[in-house]
Parts: structure tokens; sequence; C-alpha cells
């Protein structure tokens, strides 16, 4: 039978994780954008001041700050910078989290076929891998979505391309 050694200096280091959490500032600024983000995606109707699509010519080209009515202003048809901003958080989420969740699930996938059946196929995959983190990732979804074309769909496809080997590298280890 196999017994656990836990010595008492194990599992004090294991009860400071949340004080050392608290203590480290700077991982709290992203995450704090980030919530504010989601937070903003999740409830925009309820946050958005303004119909995003509504159309006011009487009040367009107001400049941030000049009608406290639309506190960033609005643009060349009247509309709410402000409202068009929290629903494109929506957007961004919605792309975010499509695109990495597919490259994930393929670089995972890639990955663990790797680990697990090693010799010519590993060698493949672990070599495509290394060819696309050899590219610029920016660059390379630039060209992606230069020949496909603009579209949800195409910045999806852009973004998992460019994002599978990492975790096909970190699942094969």
């Amino acid at each position: 039978m196999v017994s656990l050694n836990i010595t008492k200096g194990r599992i004090h280091q294991i009860r400071n994780i949340p004080r050392k959490a608290r203590q480290a500032r700077l991982p709290w600024i992203p995450l704090t954008i980030m919530f504010v983000l989601l937070v903003c995606a999740c409830f925009a109707p309820l946050l958005a001041p303004h119909d995003p699509q509504k159309i006011s010519i009487l009040e367009a080209k107001l400049a941030p700050g000049e009608n406290w009515t639309y506190p960033l202003g609005t643009d060349v048809l009247g509309q709410d910078m402000l409202s068009r901003l929290i629903y494109g958080a929506r957007t961004s989420v919605f792309i975010s989290l499509v695109a990495l969740g597919t490259g994930a699930v393929v670089g995972t996938a890639l990955g663990l076929i790797a680990g697990f059946r090693s010799g010519w196929l590993d060698v493949i995959i672990m070599r495509a891998s290394d060819a696309a983190l050899g590219f610029p990732t920016i660059l390379v979804a630039m060209i992606i979505v230069t020949i496909l074309g603009a579209g949800m769909e195409n910045i999806i496809l852009a973004v998992a391309v460019t994002v599978w080997a990492r975790f096909a590298r970190m699942i094969r280890g």
C-alpha cells in the first residue's frame, strides 16, 4: 500500500495560495478588464443607454462630453457610441470564445494523437506545430482574412488556425 507523505509545510503552502493571490496586484488589472468586458457582453441590453442602431441625424457628430445624454458622443449617423461599444463587446467575446475553443479542441486532439501514437505521426504533427509557431500569429491571421475575406466565420477560423499549435505542444508535453 502506498501512502502519501504530506508534510506540515506543504499544507501551509497550499493554505497561503489565496493570500498570495491577493498580494499579487498585476494579474488583477487584466482580470478586472476581462470581467467588465464579460459583464458588458452579458448585460448589454440592460447597460446600454440607447438603442445602438437608432439613427438620429439631428444629434450627429457630437463630441464626447458635449451632451451628457451621449457621454462618448455620436457618429456621423447620430448613433450613440457608448451603446455601440457595449453591444460590440458581445461580438468580441463571442468570437474570442469560439475561436479559442475551436483552437483548443483541435490542438488538444492533435496533441493527444501525437502523444499516444509516437513514431512518424508524432513527428509530422509536431513539425507542423513547429512550422505554425514559426510565423507571427497576427501576420498569419491577417493573411487568412485577406485571402478568405472579411466576416465573423473567417476571423474565427484565422484565430483558431493560429492558436492550435500552442495547445498541441502543451498537451503533447
